[in-house]
């Protein structure tokens, strides 16, 4: 069935619009996550790290993907949107479900895990959701640990996470690495144990960050100066006091090969992100949340240095409970290429800024979370399009006001907070507020706001985000 699905994936996006493009992507990643649920052999290689890749993760992302679009595709042609008669639930998603069973060695309730799989696929298309769920039962049938044997993981799929340079020894220093976390900005992070720890599931693991010299950094650094500058801000980042809401640094290995490397804790819980796509927070949650990523936000900003890829995937809660910024492969005390994601984007980092204006990198933590707070109280993304540079154009060209924020700003119960996620968003990041300026402001309103349904003002929200949106020819390199 997922060879279907991926066959199906070939077909699409033949008529070359960005659309047809990202649905094709998107379907593809489906076929391969299902399939990778087949091959499993025990529920630990469907949230083992150890394994081939966190699939469940990538399979919960990846239906959000696609419905995001599906819902995209209704708005432009239906005038409707799906998701104002989705059925909300409380239970938890299915891979932390799995996650939990694989640590505590008890099997999830069959019944927790039929409701999960209902959830994920409720919102795909109904041929996709049947075949879907039709693989995922498969779950409840699998061990919680594959039996020990001879068959190995396909190095293959292994290279497709990790760099040349790196394989076969997947050693850097003292540390073994067993996939990789993200890149960006001129440096990756990976995850790792220790090398004498590699095979022990139940060993700490730790996040790493190395330098990545690529040719956008190239075009301005000398290789020499990347790296002392790579050495000055992991030198910084070590400075960072010890934070609950902070992950912990280790050390910082300078003479590690065949990279220096920073090494980090590595925090276990769900993300932000994971918790608005499965529609499990609360109001009352979310305040709480933000609260303690502006606090860690604070602790940064104290000693100088900014997080500078703010978003809710990078909030994990800790025991599911206290949010930990993480994946500070992009922090620093200086504003650099490739820093922050696209979605939550200051004007400055996508490179305008007003003349004389600060260089000063702490305000576009605070526009990050100001999306960041938009995203987690409504459950929407304050800027969005069919493709990047039309996000880049909402970025730059908006005036203080993005349309879902306006919607925001006429429900009366939510007026007040969105003047405060206005003022996050200036233009010029001189006029923004500290983050402990904003924590007040958030502070205030919160017994206003205590009571109101998850997510706010929820209607008028998605008709002004579907509005925002831009058609675009289905034919872009046609005049």
């Amino acid at each position: 069935m997922p060879e279907r699905i991926v066959h199906l994936s070939r077909g699409l996006g033949a008529g070359g619009s960005y659309r047809g493009e990202a649905l094709r992507r998107v379907v593809l990643r489906l076929g391969r996550a299902l399939a990778a649920v087949l091959d499993a052999r025990g529920q630990n290689e469907l949230v083992d790290a150890a394994a081939r890749s966190d699939v469940l993760s990538e399979l919960e992302a990846t239906v959000d993907d696609l419905s995001r679009l599906v819902r995209g595709a209704a708005r432009r042609l239906l005038g409707s949107d799906p998701a104002e008669i989705r059925v909300l639930t409380d239970g938890g998603s299915l891979s932390a479900l799995v996650e939990r069973a694989v640590s505590s060695g008890v099997p999830a309730d069959p019944e927790a895990l039929e409701l999960a799989i209902r959830t994920l696929v409720a919102e795909l298309p109904a041929a996709l959701g049947s075949a879907a769920a039709a693989v995922l039962t498969r779950i409840q049938t699998l061990p919680l640990a594959a039996a020990s044997d001879v068959f190995p993981i396909p190095l293959e799929r292994r290279k497709a996470q990790l760099p040349d340079w790196l394989l076969p020894h997947r050693t850097i220093g003292a540390f073994y690495v067993l996939r990789a976390l993200g890149s960006g900005g001129a440096s990756s992070v990976f995850l790792a144990r220790r090398s004498e720890e590699r095979n022990n599931p139940r060993a700490e693991g730790f996040a790493l960050k190395v330098p990545d010299y690529d040719p956008t950094t190239a075009r301005s650094l000398s290789e020499q100066e990347f790296l002392q500058l790579f050495r000055e801000e992991a030198g910084a980042l070590l400075s960072l006091p010890q934070h609950p809401n902070l992950a912990r640094f280790v050390t910082f290995d300078v003479g590690a090969r065949p990279k220096p490397i920073l090494v980090m804790e590595l925090i276990r819980g769900p993300s932000l992100d994971r918790l608005i796509r499965n529609r499990s927070l609360t109001i009352e949650r979310v305040l709480g949340y933000l609260d303690g990523i502006l606090c860690g936000l604070e602790a940064m900003h104290n000693v100088g240095i900014a997080h500078l890829d703010l978003k809710p995937s990078n909030v994990i809660l800790r025991d599911g409970d206290t949010p930990v910024l993480v994946d500070f492969g992009l922090s620093g005390r200086h504003l650099r290429p490739g820093c922050g994601s696209m979605h939550y984007c200051a004007p400055e980092v996508l490179g305008v800024a007003p003349e004389r204006g600060t260089t000063s990198p702490l305000p576009a933590d605070i526009y990050a979370f100001g999306c960041t707070a938009f995203e987690a109280l409504t459950a929407e993304l304050l800027f969005d399009g069919p493709d990047e540079m039309v996000i880049v154009n909402a970025h730059v060209n908006h005036d203080g006001w993005p349309p879902a924020l306006t919607a925001l700003a006429h429900v009366p119960h939510t007026r007040q907070i969105a003047n405060v996620l206005a003022a996050c968003l200036r233009h010029d990041a001189r006029n923004r507020p500290t983050v402990r300026q904003v924590r007040k402001a958030l502070h205030d309103l919160a017994h206003d706001l205590r009571g109101h349904p998850w997510p706010l003002a929820a209607p008028a929200v998605r008709r002004a985000v579907g509005m925002a949106m831009p058609t675009i020819p289905e034919h872009p390199h046609r005049t």
